[in-house]
Order: C-alpha cells, then sequence, then structure tokens
C-alpha cells in the first residue's frame, strides 16, 4: 500500500532532488514536530495543507491559488523503513504518521487534490497511478 506527502507544487524540485525529510531542504509548518509526515490516505494529506493554510496562509492570499499549488506525492512502501515512522503526535488518527528520515522520492507520481479525493479504497486505486502533475 503506498503512503502519501501533501505538499506544494513549488517544493518538487528540492524534494525529489534531496528526498522527502532532508535537512536544510523545506520545513514544516509551525508547531509540528521535525520529520515526514505522511498518511495512508490521500485526502488526509490534503485536509491538513489546507488546515495548516487556515491557521498559517499569507494574509491576503487567495485561497483558490492555494489550492492549486498543493499535490500529493504517492510513495511506493518499498522506499520507507517502517522502523523510522511513528503515529503522528499531533493527530489522534492512525492513519496519520511521521517519518524520521530520509525518503527517496525520485521518480515516484505526483497526483493533484481531485485526484486525492477521489481515492477510496486500494483495489480501486493503483499502486502505481499515472502521475497527473509534472
Amino acid at each position: 500500500m503506498p503512503f502519501f506527502h501533501a505538499t506544494l507544487r513549488r517544493h518538487l524540485p528540492s524534494i525529489t532532488r534531496y528526498g522527502l525529510g532532508a535537512r536544510g531542504h523545506g520545513q514544516n509548518w509551525p508547531g509540528c514536530a521535525e520529520g515526514a509526515y505522511l498518511s495512508t490516505h490521500p485526502a488526509v494529506c490534503v485536509a491538513v495543507m489546507i488546515e495548516h493554510y487556515i491557521q498559517f496562509g499569507e494574509p491576503g492570499s487567495v485561497p483558490a491559488e492555494h489550492l492549486k499549488e498543493i499535490c500529493i506525492l504517492v510513495i511506493d512502501d518499498s522506499r520507507v523503513d517502517a522502523d523510522r515512522l511513528a503515529q503522528d503526535p499531533q493527530a489522534e488518527r492512525k492513519d496519520s504518521l511521521i517519518y524520521a528520515g530520509v525518503i527517496d522520492v525520485a521518480g515516484m507520481p505526483v497526483i493533484d487534490i481531485e485526484a486525492a479525493l477521489a481515492f477510496e479504497a486500494e483495489e480501486d486505486y493503483p499502486s502505481h497511478p499515472k502521475p497527473i502533475l509534472a
């Protein structure tokens, strides 16, 4: 089963070059623990991004434009070391996780919000969906 991580499109070049969770290349929202946040459901990632935008977004920014910037990395579970995974300390959900380390996401598919929200079950969603974003 894949893992999912939401980010902004402008961060993709750094993430794909240095890896998800690489120090000095991106940061979490204020108040979030250090680590790469993952979920087993892409809609959870989208919800967290929207929640953090509401709390910490730039004053005067346009919500619709921000939503267009959100994209979701689909990460093959073979790239995730299970020993480095833990429950998200800020969430009660079991499908929200934090990863202590760097994940190589080069070549992994990237989907948009619409595809993330259409996710229903693994049998309806291939482990390696076609990328929707370049």
